[in-house]
């Protein structure tokens, strides 16, 4: 069960370490000096574990390779036994070594959380883990780990049967708080086409403007004097499926 062990509760998010077998050493220091830095109560990898677009995959089985990949990055964490649970992004996406059987090397370890999920959907399209207070029967919050890449249905973010998912999920959250709201996070790897009205829409030759994304071409978007203020910045467009 994952819970509160004193009054706070810290999750790391790792994410797009895009790496193949000859996983960078620099990559893997980085997050085992973070690890022992932060001392994360939980980490949660969002997706493109895996560069599923680099050739050095297909040197000899890709399978194994991938395997491999994911097995190089997740070594700190299994040397400092920190729990941790995942998604997918576009670039997990290995056509001999699916996201089904990748879901099997992650689900290996022992510090790998998955089996505390309260709600699954198709694996790991969708899954639901609370985190507990310190009497490990109240949920603070919950974490849903959301998977909105590798299908070819038009979705934009995620689609009707997640949605569904949600809802019924919310309500088993609900039933466990004795009838009152969850608080929630999610976590999915591309971002819901929404993000676009937080932003602010400025003209084409403004300085660090961005060109939207596919039905967002032609539009261009900076952070909000607010983000900057809060020292948000944006480097690149939002690549969402809307």
């Amino acid at each position: 069960m994952v819970h509160f062990k004193n009054e706070n509760f810290k999750v790391m998010h790792i994410t797009d370490t895009q790496d193949s077998q000859f996983t960078s050493p620099d990559t893997v220091r980085f997050i085992a000096a973070a690890l022992d830095s932060e001392k994360p109560d939980l980490v949660v990898f969002s997706g493109d574990t895996v560069k599923g677009y680099d050739p050095l995959l297909k040197i000899g089985d890709p399978a194994v390779n991938t395997a491999k990949t994911i097995r190089n990055i997740l070594e700190p964490l299994r040397v400092l036994n920190t729990p941790f649970t995942f998604t997918f992004g576009n670039h997990d996406e290995i056509p001999k070594f699916r996201r089904a059987e990748q879901t099997l090397v992650y689900e290996s370890y022992e510090n790998c959380v998955n089996g505390d999920m309260l709600s699954r959907c198709s694996s790991t399209d969708c899954m639901c883990l609370p985190v507990y207070k310190a009497d490990k029967k109240t949920p603070a919050f919950a974490l849903w780990l959301i998977d909105n890449c590798g299908r070819r249905d038009g979705s934009n973010g995620v689609n009707i049967g997640q949605l569904e998912w949600m809802e019924n999920t919310d309500a088993l959250l609900r039933e466990k708080n004795g009838g009152e709201e969850v608080p929630v996070t999610v976590f999915q790897h591309i971002p819901v086409y929404e993000m676009y009205e937080i932003l602010k829409e400025v003209p084409k030759n403004t300085k660090g403007a961005l060109e939207g994304n596919r039905t967002h071409r032609g539009t261009y978007y900076t952070e909000t004097d607010e983000m900057k203020a809060r020292g948000e910045y944006m480097r690149e467009n939002i690549a969402c499926f809307g």
